[in-house]
């Protein structure tokens, strides 16, 4: 029993956190346990920033190209903007969203940045094509095909309803 639950121990605490934070999140009120929340993801994403930040400019040195780049790169700039977005999103909610602040560029090149690490996530397999056995090659089309639905819906969507 004991080696079942070390072996999911990952899974074990994760589930431990959901249930903390839920915990949280009825004990103190749904606007401080997100603060809460975002103020440890600020300090997870700092020092994954950090962490990751050596390896990304050796990949950056090496031009990209390699799958391994490309998933290292994926990393650092996904975390790095997870940094950037919740360092806006806590200065913009304790200057109670000054316009100057939600109508910046910041928010749109937050998200640029976002989809650019996700092209690098989903290319990444795609470097060594030759190597890729063939059911792994469907997962990558299909993975392909879920993108471009859904950012071609989302953009359908804007289009038909103008919502801004």
């Amino acid at each position: 029993m004991r080696a079942k639950l070390a072996q999911y121990r990952t899974i074990w605490l994760s589930a431990l956190a959901i249930v903390g934070f839920l915990g949280i999140h009825f004990a103190i009120g749904a606007t401080t346990a997100k603060w809460l929340v975002d103020s440890l993801v600020l300090g997870v994403a700092s020092g994954m920033s950090w962490t990751w930040r050596a390896a990304a400019m050796r990949a950056i040195g090496r031009g990209g190209a390699s799958g391994t780049d490309k998933v290292i790169l994926t990393v650092w700039l996904a975390w790095l903007m997870f940094l950037v977005q919740r360092t806006y999103v806590l200065t913009a909610g304790a200057l109670h969203r000054p316009e100057w602040l939600t109508d910046s560029m910041l928010p749109g090149l937050i998200a640029t940045l976002i989809f650019l690490a996700g092209i690098y996530g989903l290319s990444a397999p795609t470097s060594v094509a030759d190597e890729i056995p063939r059911r792994e090659q469907l997962h990558l089309i299909i993975g392909w095909f879920i993108a471009g639905a859904v950012g071609g819906g989302a953009i359908v969507y804007f289009l038909l309803t103008r919502p801004v």
